[in-house]
């Protein structure tokens, strides 16, 4: 019996042994399998995540197509979400643990591929891409076909034979100026650019020069000695009124203007004054001085884009200046481009990074102002004939110009390729003389490019696509 008590005892040890070996391993394989599927999931996730990504980048890169095709530029770029928009930055974002990269590679002149590549670490040696492809084309070429063959659609023979000298436009109406005479102001009916009319005039009593505008108030620059910048209210077309003046120190002409936000900028003839001023227009009632540049140039004219002013110069050495306004009490010149020859730049306008900037030469250099600080020339385009007026197509694949060739003063130049830019169609306006077109303005709304000149028989004319 008690040989038998032992032998039992002994089993029992056994059983506990091979059963604690049992659970061990059963454990083992339990949190090593609930380890796998954490691992598989956390994998898959990262999966998931990098494929929304990679995804993002080609809609983000779509985005960018469809405001500005141009932007589109050959090689590796990072992404960024700015205001609401997205825009190329550097050569590649992370989000988290993933690096995502856009390349482009141009296929023609009007389709680009898209590679969308997001990377990540899956583990500390399992490296883990996911790479999406599409091709994006063009699509606003297309719609500006039909500025292959533009023609006159209109135009008015206003009052006496003073010059058209300037025209901007907005909605239902457009504006100009012209060099003296009663009614040196005049808003113009375009409701119907087949049949424009005269909505209202007004006499500003200082020979205007440029003219811009901003919500309900046309800013104009004058020859007058007390008030070189008038702004009048046209929220009544027909009855525009002054309501407003600015007198800077000194007798020096204004010359060009530009209106962004609160803030106007102008310059003014050279002189021992300074040639540009920002000025506060918060109240139109009463612009004030913020701040002023003296630069010994004379400055033709002005565009602002984002904190710069972009300015158009008869200097030998800056052309193009760029003039860093995003402190208005004190502009200072942040960057310049010294375009060939020693010909006065007269001309300039901008849409999105593209900026064309238009010469008494007849030369019209395309600038890439990406970086503001240092504008990059992309391509040169030669109009034959001085170039007073420039207008750029919204989606910058299009730039109308007003030049003094005699067989084609209204040119449009394809942008397509921004090294190569090519004349794309023109008009001879006026016909069978040697005419000119002073100001330029590009309609988006009703695709209408709208210009002014000195034929006494149409000041204010209109130019419609096929």
């Amino acid at each position: 019996m008690r040989i038998l008590l032992k032998n039992q005892q002994g089993v029992s040890l056994l059983e506990v042994l091979i059963a604690g070996g049992i659970f061990a391993l059963v454990i083992t394989v339990l949190v090593g399998g609930y380890i796998t599927i954490q691992s598989t999931s956390v994998l898959a996730g990262s999966r998931e995540r990098a494929i929304a990504l990679a995804e993002e980048g080609i809609e983000a890169v779509r985005s960018i197509r469809d405001s500005a095709y141009l932007e589109l530029i050959p090689g590796v770029h990072g992404l960024q979400l700015s205001g609401g928009h997205w825009t190329f930055a550097g050569t590649f974002d992370t989000r988290e643990i993933f690096s995502r990269s856009i390349t482009l590679s141009a296929i023609d002149a009007n389709t680009m591929r898209v590679e969308s590549r997001v990377a990540w670490d899956q583990t500390r040696t399992r490296p883990g891409e996911i790479v999406f492809t599409t091709d994006l084309t063009n699509w606003h070429r297309v719609i500006s076909g039909g500025w292959s063959v533009p023609s006159l659609e209109s135009s008015i023979d206003l009052s006496n034979t003073q010059d058209g000298l300037d025209v901007e436009a907005s909605g239902d109406y457009a504006y100009i100026v012209r060099n003296g005479g009663t009614a040196d102001y005049q808003i113009m009916n375009i409701t119907n650019t087949a049949t424009p009319t005269i909505a209202g005039t007004i006499n500003t009593s200082g020979n205007p020069f440029h003219i811009t505008v901003s919500s309900n108030y046309s800013y104009v620059t004058t020859a007058s000695n007390t008030q070189e910048l008038v702004i009048i209210n046209h929220s009544n077309p027909v009855t525009p009124s002054i309501v407003g003046t600015f007198n800077p120190a000194g007798n020096a002409d204004g010359q060009a203007i530009a209106v962004a936000g609160t803030h106007a900028y102008m310059s003014r003839a050279v002189s021992t004054d300074p040639e540009f001023y920002v000025v506060d227009v918060a109240n139109p009632a009463a612009p004030a001085a913020s701040g002023s540049l003296q630069f010994a140039s004379l400055i033709s004219d002005l565009v602002v884009v984002g904190n710069y002013a972009y300015a158009a110069t008869a200097s030998n050495t800056q052309e193009l200046l760029v003039i860093n306004v995003a402190n208005p009490a004190a502009p200072t010149i942040a960057g310049a481009a010294n375009l060939t020859g020693i010909t006065d730049a007269i001309s300039v306008a901008a849409v999105n990074n593209i900026l064309l900037i238009g010469r008494t030469n007849g030369l019209v250099h395309i600038i890439d102002i990406t970086t503001p600080t240092a504008p990059v020339e992309r391509g040169v385009y030669n109009a034959q004939g001085t170039v007073p007026s420039i207008a750029i197509k919204n989606d910058a694949s299009l730039g109308f110009l007003g030049t003094g060739f005699a067989t084609a003063e209204f040119q449009v130049i394809d942008l397509a390729d921004l090294t190569a830019p090519v004349l794309y169609s023109s008009v001879d306006y006026p016909p069978a003389v040697a005419g000119l077109i002073n100001g330029m303005y590009y309609h988006a709304v009703k695709d209408r490019a709208i210009g002014v000149g000195p034929d006494n028989a149409a000041e204010f004319f209109i130019f419609k696509p096929q």
